[in-house]
């Protein structure tokens, strides 16, 4: 073999080939006869070697258990005797136990072949039902939310803004629902009661429609529906529109009595920002009471829940001072005065603001169980709606709705119709001829309520003559003083009521640190009668005189009302109101109310 000019690699390549494959051979020779085969069962091992022994002592055991006469590995009990259950059941009624009532046939009569066959009808009363009584009205101030205007179709362009202040007038009334369901279940001599199953023992609102009018000089103008809220459940105009059948008619029946009904008969407003108090959910304190006690035993319930959130609101604060405490005190290390006394005098007091806030946090967490513990008895005693349960409304009953379409300045009126479910809506088959008209429409109409008080709309400033001096009693004994009054004013902006007390003399314009609205007003004069001081003001542009009492004017309830909200409204900072309550209005209950651009104060 040639080797000259040739690589040494190229020498000896066929060596290495050769070498590599008898390793390859041999890694597979000693794969195929160095390795046992074998399989790990539990703790035994089969291997090729063993598994016939083990496959004959299995087919052994088999034989043995299937030999005649050995026990069986199951126990096989005898079932029931059924013989007597169908027994029962064959001799038993399948008639519904529960009394229905539908058109009956006198099987008694002689029926000749070719003679037709007639159900016996009934004639049912015909239900009056009572209108809605103690109707009333309040004015309201809110500044609704900007996530509310953003999600309410149609809103951004009914209110301005931002930030987005409205004002609107709440029209609510009691209506007594039992009245309505005795009315369906009397009977006369000549008239059955409805069926039950008819009206499913209960009476359904499906609208509330509030009529207005608006004040035109000397008289009224023609009536008016009131719309209902924006977003809000209404069935209004499918109703109007008449394609309600019997079948959606129960379907709408049947929502609300899984807890829609209120969104119908007591909806909430729009969600409200700045402070929210009480007010717009407890019309029966518009009048001017103070407070009215809840003395169910659901009452008694939420007003000890109220009292625990409360404890637990302060605990929260308590416990918050003393992690600053103690943030303080690891920052600054407990040294006596003037630097005295390093680390070593800190670190008890460390230790037992840390022991405090321990038994300090037990408590906060004893006050949640026991807010939970109460919100459970709440919801158990009242028996929350649910998928399962349905709840009818009962009682003589706060409704009402809201009307944001006012405009300040303007008098309206407002009267209330309820919609109630008609129990014959569906059952026109059940009904004599001169009846089926009865069953015609989805609802029927309650007795109207007679008009409320006017309301005159008022605008979001208001003011009020308090107290007042005569001259030569005022500031000061000189000649010159000419008496003084004291105005109380307050405005509304941006979900925040401002209060702001001035002082105005005789002669002197009341404009001075008080709303726009009294742009033209002066105080003319301040005299006395027996019934106390008078005030007298004018407008310098119609020449008109009016009189205050001060003592009658810082008695009034809408000033008091203005006042507690001023006061509140600190309290309510920062808080989030679950049910949305708006701010309290300054008018008073049934339109009365502080002063306008041309009806300076309140009377």
């Amino acid at each position: 073999m040639k080797t000259k000019g040739t690589n040494a690699w190229e020498q000896y390549i066929e060596y290495a080939v050769l070498l590599v494959a008898v390793a390859v051979m041999g890694w597979f020779a000693w794969g195929a006869f160095g390795t046992t085969l074998q399989v790990r069962e539990g703790k035994r091992v089969l291997s090729a070697s063993t598994v016939d022994e083990e496959l004959l002592n299995a087919a052994k055991q088999l034989e043995s258990k299937l030999r005649d006469g050995s026990p069986s590995p199951i126990e096989i009990t005898a079932p029931a005797p059924m013989g007597s259950s169908f027994s029962n059941q064959l001799t038993s009624s399948v008639s519904p136990s529960g009394r229905v009532v539908f058109p009956t046939l006198d099987m008694m009569g002689d029926i000749d072949s070719g003679q037709g066959v007639q159900s016996e009808l009934r004639m049912y009363v015909v239900p009056e039902m009572n209108a809605p009584s103690d109707i009333r009205t309040h004015q309201w101030y809110g500044t609704i939310s900007e996530s509310e205007i953003g999600s309410v179709e149609n809103l951004e362009n009914k209110i301005s803004g931002p930030p987005h202040d409205t004002t609107w007038v709440q029209v609510a009334a009691k209506f007594d629902i039992d009245a309505v369901v005795e009315s369906f279940a009397s009977a006369t001599d000549d008239l059955d009661a409805i069926p039950a199953q008819w009206y499913e023992d209960g009476a359904d609102v499906f609208d509330i429609q509030i009529e207005r009018q608006v004040l035109e000089g000397d008289t009224w103008s023609v009536s008016e529906t009131v719309s209902a809220l924006p977003g809000h459940l209404s069935y209004r105009e499918k109703l109007a529109e008449g394609d309600v059948d019997a079948l959606e008619r129960d379907a709408i029946v049947h929502t609300l009595r899984n807890g829609e009904q209120a969104k119908i008969v007591t909806p909430d407003f729009f969600h409200l920002k700045g402070a929210k108090p009480k007010g717009l959910k407890t019309p029966e304190l518009w009048d001017g009471e103070e407070n009215v006690d809840d003395t169910t035993e659901a009452g008694k319930l939420k007003a000890k829940l109220k009292k625990t959130q409360r404890r637990i609101s302060s605990q929260v604060k308590k416990i918050a001072d003393i992690q600053e405490r103690i943030e303080e005190e690891k920052k600054g290390g407990g040294g006596a005065p003037l630097g005295g006394g390093g680390r070593g005098g800190g670190s008890g007091k460390l230790q037992r603001l840390e022991e405090q806030l321990i038994r300090e946090s037990d408590v906060l967490a004893g006050l949640l169980e026991d807010k939970q513990g109460l919100e459970d008895e709440i919801t158990a005693l009242l028996g929350g709606p649910s998928e399962e349960t349905e709840t009818i409304m009962t009682g003589n009953v706060w409704v009402w709705g809201h009307d944001m379409s006012v405009e300040p300045g303007k008098t309206y009126r407002y009267r209330m119709t309820l919609q109630i479910a008609n129990p014959f809506f569906g059952h026109k088959p059940s009904l004599y001829e001169e009846q089926k008209t009865l069953a015609q429409s989805v609802t029927i109409p309650t007795a109207t309520s007679p008009w409320t008080s006017n309301v005159e709309v008022q605008q979001s400033q208001q003011w009020f003559v308090v107290d007042s001096k005569m001259a030569d009693e005022g500031l000061s004994p000189s000649p010159s003083d000419r008496g003084y009054v004291v105005l109380e004013s307050f405005e509304f902006s941006d979900g925040e009521w401002i209060s702001k007390d001035s002082t105005i003399f005789v002669g002197q314009p009341i404009d001075q640190g008080v709303p726009d609205e009294t742009d033209g007003w002066f105080v003319l004069d301040v005299n006395a009668d027996s019934l106390g001081y008078v005030v007298l003001l004018q407008n310098v542009e119609t020449g008109e005189v009016v009189e205050k009492r001060p003592e009658f004017e810082s008695k009034r309830n809408d000033l008091r009302q203005l006042q507690q909200q001023v006061r509140s409204q600190v309290d309510s900072e920062g808080e989030d109101s679950e049910t949305g309550d708006p701010v309290m209005p300054p008018t008073g209950p049934r339109g009365g109310g502080g002063g306008g651009a041309g009806n300076p104060g309140s009377f």
